[in-house]
């Protein structure tokens, strides 16, 4: 636990011996993510988990079936719109479609970086720009990690 709770994604992955992931409702948001063309799924998640880090991770997230590259915000939204409880909130890659309602799972794979108050928006998405591109050669490199592994199974 204490792995998940200070962000050593992998390790924790490693020990659990699969991606630890967290699952809830996509529930209403103030649409801020939207209007600066990174939409995210605001996620109700039950007590019953343990919450990482705060900040952005690189991960995957799943819906009716579906698994999707994203992006994970876990934190307090400083720039935008501060809030005192900890919202979760998921950026999928090349989705577009309505969410409301539905379950999402989100599989964690590396803690990026810290919750950040930037000056404002502009300097925002200059960031978000950035963590796309990184959490791309993240996942990029763990689908490389995961069909060495398969190759090497299948004794290739």
């Amino acid at each position: 636990s204490e792995c998940i709770t200070e962000g050593r994604i992998p390790e924790a992955n490693r020990m659990l011996g699969y991606e630890y992931e967290i699952e809830g409702m996509v529930i209403h948001g103030r649409s801020k993510g939207t209007s600066m063309g990174f939409p995210t799924a605001n996620m109700r998640i039950s007590d019953e988990y343990l919450i990482p880090k705060k900040g952005v991770y690189a991960c995957y997230a799943s819906v009716n079936g579906t698994r999707y590259r994203a992006m994970l915000n876990i934190g307090h939204n400083p720039t935008m719109n501060y809030s005192e409880n900890i919202s979760v909130e998921c950026h999928l890659f090349g989705f577009s479609g309505n969410l409301y309602g539905k379950m999402l799972t989100v599989h964690l794979i590396r803690y990026l970086r810290p919750e950040i108050k930037f000056r404002n928006a502009h300097n925002l998405i200059m960031q978000l720009d950035q963590d796309t591109r990184d959490t791309g050669r993240i996942l990029d490199a763990y689908e490389r990690s995961l069909s060495s592994a398969d190759e090497v199974s299948a004794g290739k």
